[in-house]
């Protein structure tokens, strides 16, 4: 009996799985990670300047599937704006708490902007995170 039980469970709990990664949870909110790291140097070309070097993980959370196939979709784009955005910082950008969340929140205008002009509707990340934020002085 007992054993009939613990059959059950797990049968259970494989399909309740099952149906969660095919969007039948309904609950979960889908990240879509802009994989591999973005590895860039910053900051001033100046004679004289150090070069510093900044390694960002970043991951966005958006409302479906649907809006995420959209962002793999355009993820060269949005790859090429954020490493374009990461390069342009200066160090007070990129080593204090309010720099980087200043950056976070021009990447996630920026990702926005490009969605739009791509798709021409209005398909939004709803937020950007900086799952890892490594830099190099």
């Amino acid at each position: 009996m007992v054993m009939k039980v613990v059959c059950w469970v797990l049968v259970l709990g494989m399909s309740l799985a099952a149906s969660a990664e095919e969007g039948g949870g309904g609950s979960a909110v889908p990240y879509v990670d802009l994989s591999p790291s973005f590895v860039t140097n910053f900051g001033g070309s100046g004679a004289g300047d150090t070069p510093h070097y900044v390694k960002v993980d970043v991951s966005l959370r958006v409302a479906s599937n649907d809006i995420a196939d959209e962002v793999k979709y355009h993820a060269p784009s949005l790859r090429n704006y954020l490493l374009l955005l990461f390069t342009a910082q200066n160090q007070q950008t990129m080593t204090t708490p309010q720099g980087q969340e200043f950056l976070r929140q021009q990447a996630l205008k920026g990702i926005n902007a490009i969605l739009l002009r791509e798709d021409g509707s209005k398909v939004q990340v709803q937020n950007v995170f900086f799952t890892s934020f490594v830099v190099q002085q």
